[in-house]
C-alpha cells in the first residue's frame, strides 16, 4: 500500500505518464485511469490493515482524483496537457495538502506498532 500511495502522488503520478502529445482531457483520462487500476490492482490488501488505515487510502486515492477533476475544469479540454499539468501542480501546492502522506504516515504508524 505504501508503493501505490507513492505511485499515485501527483508528482510521481504526472512524471510516469506525461506525454506532451495529449489534449488536458486525455490527459486527465489517463490520469484518472492510472490511479483506479492501481487501486483496483491493490483492492485486496485491505485484509492485512486496519479499517482506518484503509480508509484513509481511500479518502487519499479520492483527493488525487477531485484534484484532477478540479484542475481540469479550468482548462480547454482540446488543449495541450501541459496546462492541466501546470494547474494541478498549482492546485497541489495552493491547497498545501500531500494527499497521500497522510495516509501513508497512517499506515506506517500501524506497522510500527506491529512491529
Amino acid at each position: 500500500m505504501a508503493l501505490f500511495l507513492e505511485r499515485i502522488t501527483p508528482n510521481n503520478l504526472i512524471t510516469r505518464l506525461n506525454d506532451n502529445s495529449y489534449t488536458n482531457e486525455e490527459m486527465r483520462i489517463v490520469l484518472i485511469n492510472e490511479i483506479r487500476n492501481e487501486f483496483n490492482h491493490n483492492f485486496s490488501q485491505q485484509v492485512y490493515i486496519s479499517p482506518e488505515a484503509w480508509a484513509q487510502i481511500r479518502t487519499a486515492t479520492e483527493r488525487v482524483i477531485s484534484a484532477i477533476n478540479d484542475a481540469s475544469s479550468g482548462t480547454e479540454p482540446s488543449g495541450q496537457s501541459m496546462a492541466l499539468i501546470k494547474r494541478v501542480f498549482e492546485g497541489v501546492i495552493n491547497a498545501n495538502d500531500d494527499y497521500t502522506s497522510e495516509a501513508l504516515e497512517v499506515l506506517k504508524r500501524e506497522v510500527k506498532a506491529l512491529f
